[in-house]
């Protein structure tokens, strides 16, 4: 149990009262955090608490929300101080937001990734966004010690900006942060740290699990790419005037779009269990959604069913789904021009189907390193190489591809080693984005 969690059907929130950690539940109501409760505790402190002591009360009194108040609430808010291109892109995040305050409900969660050129309002969604989203806090503001404990005690939702120029001024945190991004959009994701315990250090494990978004990097890898959904900013014209967000002036409205998410999440908590319980009943998929798509889009996508359902906002699951297949499509474009393996794979593609193997066994195929290599400086993808080092790099890197000097009839000769079994495999694949 961490400042919010879904255990045998009731959803809790961790608030600090008096000092001391209680849980309010689905079930209405707020209790001391101690060793009679049913559920187990691995966390008696938490650190950020943003349910107000009125909105608690509200809830607690047995307050409602109107859902569809609340979604309009938070995506005039978002509207109101950043220009966007693309209305669906206000709406998407308003749900992400809301998605952050159940997040312990889904296996995974995907990240958004906020990109655009320089003063296209990246920092400032950022600021919009942190104040709302459950537990917002900056990586700016975090040590590289605090950022593992402040994920498994306080779920934080991670907002990392000038992503890019951390990794030039800041390595250790950038590379801390890369190791927890590349694990924490899954529920049971966790690192082994070693920290220090008295004289000595032991191994610590922590759970990487929680909603994040990142900003200020315009090229990220493929693995990474899976993971998140692009939002994709530009400058306003200057015939776009927008208002000057004084952040002195919000904050009661702020603090009461916090309360009734956590009222939203706890009121709809198990609603949103069944959908997802029956999702693919109740959720026409498109095709192009695939299980690995599905991982970040689910717990938008229920969400956006909920309120469909709660309200005459009968048009959100439409735009979500359209804007799904619009990053989608983005995806596929992308890997095919940044993705390595795939630019590796239609190459030597190109290549196997111009020229037989210089040597053929039963599993493996034996290709002169000089000639493949001639061959990939000759493509458009692999023009700059200069020297076979870096092709011999990125094959076995990329393509489990090795490099051997063979004696064959009486030459010796550098040839690269293909596992026929692997290749194929490769193939199979990446077909989509090779044999388009």
């Amino acid at each position: 149990m961490s400042s919010q969690d879904f255990v045998e059907n009731i959803f809790y929130y961790g608030v600090n009262i008096t000092d001391k950690l209680y849980l309010v539940s689905s079930e209405s109501n707020c209790v001391p955090a101690n060793d009679q409760l049913d559920i187990e505790l691995k966390n008696k402190q938490i650190s950020y608490s943003n349910f107000s002591a009125a909105g608690l009360t509200r809830y607690l009194s047995g307050d409602k929300i109107d859902l569809n108040e609340l979604f309009n609430t938070i995506n005039e808010y978002i509207e109101k101080y950043i220009y966007f291109t693309d209305k669906r892109m206000p709406r998407l995040i308003t749900i992400w937001i809301m998605a952050t305050y159940v997040y312990r409900i889904f296996d995974n969660f995907g990240y958004l990734w906020i990109t655009g050129e320089k003063q296209s309002g990246k920092t400032e969604l950022i600021d919009i966004i942190q104040p709302i989203a459950f537990n917002g806090i900056s990586t700016v503001s975090i040590s590289v010690s605090s950022l593992f404990r402040i994920i498994e005690n306080d779920g934080v939702t991670l907002l990392i900006d000038e992503f890019e120029r951390m990794s030039k001024y800041d390595k250790e945190k950038y590379g801390e942060l890369m190791s927890i991004l590349n694990s924490g959009y899954k529920k049971n994701a966790t690192v082994i740290r070693s920290e220090k315990y008295k004289n000595s250090f032991k191994p610590t494990m922590y759970s990487t699990y929680s909603p994040k978004l990142f900003s200020g990097i315009n090229k990220i890898d493929d693995v990474l790419n899976d993971r998140s959904i692009k939002i994709k900013l530009l400058k306003k014209p200057a015939s776009v005037n927008l208002p000057r967000r004084r952040l002195r002036e919000l904050q009661p409205r702020l603090s009461g779009i916090r309360d009734n998410l956590y009222i939203f999440g706890l009121t709809y908590a198990k609603e949103l269990l069944e959908i997802l319980n029956n999702f693919e009943t109740l959720i026409p998929v498109p095709a192009f959604i695939n299980n690995r798509e599905l991982d970040i889009w689910e717990s938008l996508l229920s969400i956006a069913y909920l309120i469909n359902h709660q309200s005459d906002n009968s048009k959100l699951m439409t735009y979500m789904i359209e804007f799904a297949e619009l990053c989608y499509k983005e995806k596929i474009d992308y890997n095919l021009t940044e993705n390595e393996t795939i630019k590796l794979l239609k190459v030597l593609n190109a290549y196997r189907s111009e020229n037989e193997a210089d040597i053929l066994e039963e599993k493996l195929s034996y290709y002169i390193a000089n000639k493949l290599f001639e061959f990939f400086k000759d493509s458009e993808e692999y023009s700059w190489m200069e020297k076979r080092n870096s092709l011999t790099k990125l094959l076995r890197e990329k393509l489990e591809i090795r490099i051997k000097q063979i004696r064959h009839k009486g030459d010796r000769e550098f040839y690269y080693i293909v596992d026929n079994t692997k290749m194929d495999n490769y193939f199979e694949s990446y077909k989509e984005q090779i044999f388009d």
